[in-house]
């Protein structure tokens, strides 16, 4: 009986020491930083994003100010522009939190990065290929600063349009994109949304690319979020579609 009682006594103990040094871990957790020169990992002391922490400890669901933390990971090789991936990072939190929070709990992630996107080992097979849309340019998948997969890729300093791209804004374009695949279920060809962009593509834009719905959806999803002025913009151009992305967020 003793012995048994002093077996529990150091257990009780031995538990006691290991959950602060768990706490300790999480508190240090830094975000995976992968240069594009080797496929070997290393550590960032960027402030953004807790890569490290134990798996159970992500299962948990974060606070509201803690969610970009979460969800966003930067990840960059060398020098980058801080004050302008912090920009970023704002931009996609302007999105509905409860959008949010559905990315986040399919575990879609958004990487902010200062490479190539086809450097990234997710996206390596994409090297040489010539995206939709870019066919006659030039340009492959090796020149794209974004996509809206999982993970959600944006590259820091790209952002505005003509850096590469026609997009309003190319993280909240990107994050439209596996916010309508993956939460929504590829809504932009849902029939209620077919009959919108068929009514309003063009007079949203004379672009020809936004023949696509799915391109619609997030190019309209991008001005309904960037700030007041596209916000507006979304809603006089085309008030179906201002209205359809409006009420998403009710659908969760």
């Amino acid at each position: 009986m003793k012995f048994k009682k002093l077996l529990l006594t150091v257990l009780c103990f031995s538990l006691f020491l290991i959950i602060p040094s768990i706490s300790v871990s999480a508190q240090k957790g830094q975000p995976i930083i992968s240069d594009k020169n080797t496929t070997n990992p290393s550590v960032s002391t960027s402030p953004f994003f807790p890569s490290t922490l134990p798996g159970f400890l992500k299962l948990h669901t974060p606070s509201p100010a803690n969610l970009p933390q979460q969800l966003i990971i930067v990840q960059t090789s060398g020098n980058y522009n801080q004050q302008e991936a912090t920009n970023m990072i704002q931009r996609i939190s302007n999105i509905d939190s409860k959008t949010l929070y559905a990315l986040y709990h399919k575990n879609i992630r958004i990487k902010l990065i200062n490479f190539p996107i086809t450097y990234l080992p997710e996206y390596s097979y994409l090297r040489g290929q010539i995206p939709r849309g870019w066919e006659g340019t030039g340009y492959t998948w090796d020149s794209v600063p974004g996509i809206g997969r999982n993970p959600v890729v944006a590259r820091i300093g790209y952002s505005n349009y003509g850096n590469m791209h026609t997009s309003i804004n190319l993280e909240l374009h990107e994050t439209a994109h596996a916010i309508d695949r993956y939460v929504f279920q590829n809504i932009s060809y849902s029939q209620e949304f077919s009959r919108i962009h068929s009514r309003e593509y063009n007079s949203f834009s004379n672009s020809s690319y936004y023949y696509y719905p799915e391109e619609y959806f997030a190019e309209a999803y991008a001005y309904y979020y960037l700030n007041s002025s596209t916000h507006e913009t979304l809603k006089t151009r085309a008030p179906y579609t201002y209205e359809f992305i409006q009420k998403l967020p009710l659908r969760l």
